[in-house]
């Protein structure tokens, strides 16, 4: 038997219409399906070039100048319990404080507080003022408070940043005397 059998036949057919199969399914150039409309493209579209990030235009800030009418200092001793009781007040000047070891002989080092009040002049929006402290420190502004700091090794620069709607704004310092020399100053 030298001829082609049934079996041969129907491989060769198999093998023709799996060529033909493959040809109309995987030929670009196919144009089965086309309904004579316009042909779908698929574009990256045109070349974008990005936009920088906006650059953040810092927010003007308002210096306050220190205070010309004079500051409510009070002072307190601090109890053997642990509560503070007033013990004076009065009026000064200006903010310019160093006081070595206490502000008066009968009271106890390391025992005692002050707090510091007056009114002063803020814009509308950030404003900021500095001070020199040297002791715990916390500063409101309008009762909210805005700035604290522990008391470290030696004298410190704060900075006082708030917001504000304009006007008088009441500011009110405390600081506390945690171990070693009390320093309090406005800086200009």
């Amino acid at each position: 038997m030298l001829g082609l059998g049934v079996r041969e036949y129907v491989a060769l057919g198999a093998l023709v219409l799996a060529l033909v199969l493959g040809w109309v399914f995987f030929d670009p150039t196919s144009t089965e399906g086309d309904t004579g409309g316009p042909v779908a493209t698929i574009s990256l579209g045109d070349t974008v070039t990005p936009t920088p990030p906006a650059t953040a235009t810092p927010v003007p800030v308002h210096v306050v100048e220190p205070p010309q009418e004079q500051w409510l200092v009070t002072y307190y001793e601090q109890s053997a319990s642990g509560s503070d009781y007033r013990s004076g007040e009065g009026f000064v000047a200006g903010l310019d404080f160093d006081i070595p070891d206490r502000p008066f002989p009968d009271f106890k080092p390391d025992a005692w507080s002050m707090k510091a009040s007056n009114r002063v002049e803020a814009a509308a929006g950030e404003n900021r003022f500095r001070l020199q402290v040297d002791g715990a420190v916390k500063v409101w502004v309008d009762d909210k408070l805005v700035a604290e700091a522990a008391n470290g090794d030696k004298p410190q620069d704060l900075e006082v940043d708030f917001d504000h709607k304009g006007g008088a704004a009441t500011v009110l310092i405390e600081v506390r005397d945690t171990g070693g020399p009390v320093r309090l100053r406005w800086e200009r």
